[in-house]
C-alpha cells in the first residue's frame, strides 16, 4: 500500500493549460503519424503483407501496454510516465526515419520500432485523464468540462488528422507525417518539462522511491481486486466492452459496406466518418458545458438507445444527405458515453492506483474489438445490408434496455463514491 502524500498547494491554471497543450500537441502528431504510417510502410517495403503485419504489431502493442503500464504510471507518477512515453515514441519515430533514409530498415526492425511507437502512445492518454480531477479542482472548473476539453481535441484530431496527413503525403512524401509526429513529440516533451516545474514550484507531491513501494505484481493484483470489488465499475466495464465491440464493427466495416452498397460509392465512408466526428465534437462540447447538471445514467442509456434507432433507420435513408444528418445526430448523442465511463473511473478509483485500474479497464474494453469487426464482416458477407443493420440495431437495443433496471447503473454519478483526494498518491 502507498502512504498518502500531503499537498501544500492546489494545482494552478497554468498547470491545467500545460496539460491540455501537451495532450493536444502529442495527439495531433500521433494522429497524423498513425494515418500516414501504413502508407510509409507500404512505400518503403513494397509489401502489403508486411504493412498488415506492422499494423497488427501496433494494435497488439497498444492493447498489451494498456494492461501492463498501469503499475508503472502509479509508481512513477502521471507526468513522469507520460514524459517517458513521449520520449520513447519520439526516439522510435526518429529511428524509423533515419534508418529509412539510410536504406537500412529491415523488416524485423520495422516491426519492433512500430510496436514501440504504439506502446509509447497509450500512457499519455491515461496520464492526462489521471491528472484531470485535481487539476480541474485546483483551477476551479468542473471535471465534466476538463474531460470534455480533452475529448474535443480528440474529435478535432479525428476530423483534421487524415486531411493533414493526406496533404503532407501529397506534398512531401510518406515520410513527412512521421517527421511531423516526431516534431510534435519534441514540443510535448518541452511542455511536460515545464509542467514539472509548475507543479514542483507549487508544492505538489513527488512520488516516493520505487524501493518503498509495493512490487509491480502486488500493485497489479490490488488494482484488479479493487476493480472486481466495485460493482458499479465492474458492470460499467463489462457493458462498455460489449458496446465497444459492436461499435468497432459498425464504424469500420459496417459504414464502409453501407457507403459502397447503399450509397453507391465507398468514398462516402469518409463523409460518414467526418459527419460522425463533427456530431461527436458538438456532443462533447455540450456535455462539457451542461453535463454536471444531467443524470449520467439517463445520458448513457439515451445515447445507446438513440444509436440503436439510428442503426435501424440508416438503411432506409432516402439519400446521402439524410444519411450524413442521421450519423451526425448519432455522434452528438453517443459522445458523452465515453466521458461518463472515464469520469466514473476518475471519481471512484483512488489516485494511487488509477493508472493500473484505468489501464486494465481500457484493455478489457478494447480487446474484443477485432471480434466485433470479424462478426459483422461475416454477417454482411452472408446477408444484405438492410437486414444486417436491423439486426445490429436490435442487438444494441436489447443490450441497452436491461440497463434501465440494472441496480449498479442507478449509482452512476453517486457523489458518495467520489474519491478525488488531492493528498493521495503520486501524480506529478
Amino acid at each position: 500500500m502507498t502512504t498518502p502524500v500531503a499537498v501544500t498547494a492546489q494545482p494552478t491554471r497554468a498547470a491545467s493549460a500545460l496539460v491540455r497543450a501537451a495532450f493536444g500537441t502529442a495527439l495531433a502528431g500521433n494522429t497524423v503519424g498513425a494515418v500516414g504510417f501504413p502508407l510509409f510502410v507500404l512505400e518503403s517495403t513494397g509489401s502489403t503483407g508486411l504493412t498488415g503485419a506492422a499494423v497488427t504489431a501496433a494494435v497488439a502493442a497498444s492493447v498489451l501496454t494498456g494492461l501492463l503500464m498501469g503499475p508503472v504510471l502509479d509508481r512513477w507518477g502521471m507526468r513522469r510516465s507520460w514524459l517517458a512515453g513521449v520520449l520513447l515514441g519520439l526516439l522510435a519515430t526518429v529511428a524509423l526515419v533515419v534508418l529509412h533514409r539510410a536504406g537500412a530498415l529491415p523488416g524485423w526492425a520495422l516491426l519492433a520500432l512500430t510496436a514501440v511507437r504504439s506502446a509509447a502512445d497509450e500512457p499519455g492518454r491515461i496520464a492526462a485523464f489521471g491528472l484531470m480531477p485535481r487539476l480541474a479542482a485546483g483551477a476551479g472548473g468542473t471535471l465534466e468540462r476538463a474531460n470534455a476539453t480533452l475529448r474535443a481535441m480528440s474529435a478535432v484530431a479525428t476530423i483534421a488528422g487524415p486531411v493533414a496527413a493526406g496533404g503532407l503525403v501529397a506534398a512531401s512524401g510518406t515520410v513527412a507525417p512521421l517527421i511531423v509526429d516526431a516534431a510534435a513529440g519534441g514540443v510535448a516533451v518541452v511542455l511536460l518539462t515545464l509542467l514539472g516545474r509548475v507543479l514542483g514550484s507549487s508544492g505538489e507531491p513527488v512520488p516516493e522511491a520505487a524501493a518503498d513501494r509495493s512490487r509491480y505484481r502486488d500493485g497489479l493484483r490490488e488494482a484488479l481486486r479493487y476493480l472486481r470489488g466495485d460493482r458499479v465499475l465492474r458492470a460499467l466495464v463489462v457493458v462498455t466492452a460489449l458496446f465497444a465491440t459492436l461499435d468497432s464493427g459498425l464504424v469500420t466495416i459496417g459504414l464502409t459496406s453501407y457507403a459502397d452498397r447503399l450509397l453507391g460509392d465507398p468514398a462516402w465512408y469518409g463523409g460518414l466518418a467526418a459527419a460522425f466526428g463533427a456530431g461527436a465534437l458538438v456532443g462533447t462540447v455540450a456535455f462539457g458545458l451542461a453535463g454536471h447538471r444531467l443524470k449520467r445514467r439517463v445520458v448513457y442509456l439515451t445515447g445507446y438507445l438513440a444509436l440503436a434507432t439510428v442503426v435501424v433507420l440508416l438503411p432506409w435513408c432516402p439519400g446521402p444527405v439524410a444519411a450524413l444528418v442521421l450519423v451526425a445526430v448519432a455522434g452528438v448523442l453517443i459522445s458523452p458515453v465515453d466521458l461518463i465511463y472515464m469520469q466514473e473511473l476518475q471519481e471512484r478509483v483512488p489516485p494511487r492506483m488509477f493508472g493500473t485500474v484505468a489501464g486494465t479497464a481500457t484493455t478489457v474494453v478494447s480487446a474484443p474489438g477485432p471480434a466485433g469487426v470479424s462478426l459483422l464482416t461475416w454477417a454482411l458477407a452472408t446477408g444484405d445490408v438492410h437486414g444486417t443493420f436491423v439486426v445490429l440495431g436490435v442487438v444494441y437495443a436489447l443490450a441497452a434496455l436491461p440497463l434501465l433496471l440494472a441496480r449498479p447503473f442507478r449509482a452512476l454519478g453517486d457523489a458518495r463514491h467520489r474519491r478525488i483526494d488531492p493528498g493521495e498518491g503520486p501524480w506529478t
